[in-house]
């Protein structure tokens, strides 16, 4: 019988093995870091908090005020003063202000025209069409008051901007508004021509979901009581 034959070069048979197995540990590791790569970037991703557009300083948080501007409720003219045209003029004024204020906390004063001082501003309501009736111990008096100008208030903005963001405000959004300075500004009527929208206010206000983007919103406005926001991109 013939000796048995040794496979000649055998360690060179070896060799591709380890080589494989090393092709395949270093595929893996690189897989593995890519793969933390990408975790590592949605988790930062997932983290950043992009740039606040406005100002925590400049602006206030939202709240509604109490009571709802909607719900004051003006009452009767004392009967002592139902004859007194004056003490009329005052009371009808004093019912419209604080429409316009969304705040009982209005003085009127109408030795002809009226002028309404809230926040140490003012506004003038002409009054027009005047004339008065009297029988017997009734006094009718007839007139129209129109304002020569409008109060923008902070409680009227925060009550508007509170009702638009009730889904923002559920899903855990910041709510804030540009503060207005002394709580009121006097703006001009929207021109009759013009209608639309209003006036554009020089405020905006804003809805934040924490660790996302904020939306930021103009506002405007027809008469001080009224708001409509429209989203902008900062």
């Amino acid at each position: 019988m013939g000796a048995a034959e040794t496979p000649a070069n055998t360690g060179d048979q070896k060799e591709p093995g380890k080589w494989a197995m090393a092709c395949g540990c270093l595929v893996m590791l690189l897989g593995l870091g890519l793969i933390g790569g990408l975790v590592w970037a949605v988790v930062s991703f997932l983290r950043w908090d992009p740039p606040v557009p406005y100002s925590e300083a400049a602006t206030q948080k939202v709240v509604q005020p109490s009571p709802k501007c909607f719900g004051h409720i003006v009452p009767p003219l004392p009967k002592d003063k139902r004859l007194n045209r004056r003490a009329q003029l005052e009371h009808d004024a004093w019912g419209d202000a604080v429409g316009m204020t969304c705040d009982t906390d209005v003085k009127v004063a109408c030795p002809d025209d009226c002028v309404v001082t809230y926040k140490g501003k003012q506004v003038t309501i002409a009054v027009l069409n005047q004339g008065c009736t009297s029988w017997d111990t009734m006094r009718w008096c007839k007139y129209r008051l129109e304002p020569r100008a409008y109060f923008v208030t902070t409680r009227h903005l925060h009550n508007a901007f509170w009702g638009r963001t009730e889904r923002e405000r559920r899903e855990g959004h910041h709510v804030r508004c540009d503060t207005i300075p002394g709580d009121a500004e006097v703006i001009p009527p929207t021109p009759k021509e013009t209608g639309g929208k209003g006036v554009k206010l020089r405020y905006r206000c804003y809805t934040r979901d924490p660790g996302s983007i904020t939306y930021s919103y103009a506002v405007w406005t027809k008469d001080g009581s009224t708001f409509t926001f429209e989203e902008i991109d900062d």
